[in-house]
């Protein structure tokens, strides 16, 4: 009894498999294997030929654990997992590359919203100062109304390349610079394992 202890006590450190999947192996039901391993119910321990079976198993993981063997299984699932990293590299490297070449594009919009705000901010003060002073005359009202026409258009060229815009380009600028980033990192230490 004293040895079946031992091998169910050894078999919870051993064996990386859950209780259920243990008593589907031995052909016993999952509480049963529950009651055997918590040794608390005398009746309801292994069978010597059960025991034997789970010693069997536990033998088998200590050799292969000694030896460090891979089976064949195994390697398949390294294979598929190196051809997996492989194309995840493959993709990682091509999404770096296309956020870093955005970059350059993303900051040369920047600039132009920023040279475009400033002429649209001087014109619509100088559109402004004009509406001011036009005289209130019929002769003038061509003149009024393209001034206003010129208010409307700036005004809403503003909002589009205003603060709040060059805000949300820097943002993007400095969101694909950090994506990049950990691309090309993820790229390092998928390659180095």
């Amino acid at each position: 009894m004293k040895n079946g202890r031992r091998i169910i006590k050894k078999e919870k450190q051993e064996i990386p498999v859950s209780q259920r999947e243990l008593a589907v192996y031995l052909g016993i039901s999952a509480s049963m294997m529950h009651m055997a391993r918590s040794g608390k119910y005398v009746y309801h321990s292994l069978s010597f030929p059960l025991l034997k079976k789970l010693a069997g198993l536990i033998m088998a993981q200590e050799e292969v654990q000694k030896t460090g063997q891979t089976g064949h299984s195994f390697q398949l699932v390294q294979d598929k997992v190196n051809t997996d990293i492989a194309e995840t590299i493959a993709t990682l490297e091509m999404d770096a590359s296309y956020l870093e070449s955005k970059a350059p594009i993303s900051q040369a919009k920047l600039e132009a919203m920023i040279n475009r705000e400033r002429e649209d901010r001087d014109w619509l003060n100088t559109v402004d100062h004009l509406l001011a002073n036009i005289p209130d005359t019929k002769d003038k009202d061509k003149d009024r109304r393209w001034l206003e026409i010129q208010q409307t258009t700036v005004s809403a060229r503003l909002k589009k390349n205003g603060k709040l815009a060059q805000v949300k380009v820097q943002l993007q600028i400095e969101v694909d610079k950090a994506r990049a980033k950990a691309c090309r990192e993820a790229v390092e230490r998928l390659a180095a394992s």
